[in-house]
């Protein structure tokens, strides 16, 4: 009887593909206390991605002294070219106020973001853009921010026009 003799070859274990994550935050005045506020918002990110053994840590994107009704924010748009690229699988932000305050170009980047197959994560609002309800509600919440943003720039206006009148 012959043996027969089998070769075989060793399975080569298929590791799980980490999910590529980044975080943007972001502050609009420069103040002593909003300086502060970034660093929270840049440690507490940090640790947050780096603890999860699932996630690859990206980096924080931070902008410092920029307003969110205006997409000319230098981190953020380094943030959108790495998502773009495909370096980006996931950004998480604290709220849908620090990403952005202009609800047509919020639900524009987020649908080209979604399109990449780049998940957006707002802490506070606990909402995924990839969800089946994450767009009407980030339509809701993103013309609150909007609203919110133009009410502050009138009380703004109205505080400079009374000192005017005063002298």
């Amino acid at each position: 009887m012959a043996v027969k003799i089998m070769k075989v070859k060793p399975a080569v274990p298929v590791l799980p593909k980490r999910k590529r994550v980044a975080a943007y935050a972001r502050v609009s005045c420069v103040k002593d206390a909003m300086h502060m506020s970034l660093a929270n918002q840049v440690s507490h990110y940090s640790a947050l991605i780096q603890r999860n053994p699932a996630w690859q840590y990206v980096g924080v994107f931070a902008d410092d002294g920029y307003t969110g009704t205006k997409d000319a924010r230098p981190e953020f748009q380094r943030l959108l070219a790495a998502c773009r690229a495909g370096q980006v699988d996931l950004v998480i932000t604290k709220s849908m106020s620090r990403f952005s305050r202009n609800t047509l170009s919020t639900l524009e980047l987020l649908r080209e973001l979604k399109v990449k197959g780049v998940d957006v994560f707002f802490e506070e609002e606990n909402i995924h853009t990839m969800s089946g309800d994450g767009e009407l509600m980030l339509t809701i919440l993103s013309s609150f921010a909007q609203e919110e943003s133009r009410s502050v720039s009138e009380n703004c206006k109205w505080r400079i026009r009374n000192r005017m009148k005063d002298g």
